[in-house]
């Protein structure tokens, strides 16, 4: 069994400009753990993962609600100079901004297998799936071998030890 089998095929994608508030609120909406950002081609620039909307400091600020806080209080109106720079930043901070450009990528033809090595060794989810010249052919998750596995009786989960 490949990865092709069991991803899903209709992505919702989000683009470099994509504000992150608007990428934390798809996320939220849809239960998802993480999206794909593509260019104009549907090519595979990077990923948003939930990890990537907070901050990697003591603090543990949600980037996404702090920036919806300073724009709905206005607070940009009350500050000047670096602060008033550093504010902004945030509230215009887009998905290009925090993206992973590093993430891991399966392709259609991907056993299985290797896909659950890809999980473990590299503690991501999901992963985008690209066909050779990078653009996104799909998505799969962790979510999609639990259901697969569910599908099956102990005795004919052979195809995965393959």
């Amino acid at each position: 069994m490949k990865v092709e089998d069991i991803m899903t095929k209709e992505v919702i994608t989000i683009s470099p400009g994509t504000k992150v508030t608007e990428v934390a609120r798809i996320l939220f909406e849809h239960n998802f753990n993480g999206l794909p950002v593509v260019d104009g081609e549907k090519k595979v620039l990077g990923m948003v993962t939930e990890s990537d909307l907070l901050a990697d400091d003591s603090i543990g600020i949600h980037i996404p609600s702090f920036a919806r806080l300073l724009a709905d209080f206005n607070v940009l109106k009350m500050v000047k100079g670096e602060e008033k720079k550093n504010l902004e930043a945030i509230v215009n901070a887009t998905a290009e901004s925090i993206m992973n450009t590093d993430c891991a990528r399966a392709k259609p033809e991907t056993s299985i297998t290797e896909l659950m090595k890809l999980f473990n060794e590299k503690h991501v989810n999901p992963v985008p799936v690209i066909d050779e010249s990078g653009i996104l052919q799909g998505i799969v998750a962790r979510s999609d071998i639990v259901k697969l596995v569910g599908r099956f009786s102990e005795a004919e989960l052979d195809f995965l030890r393959e």
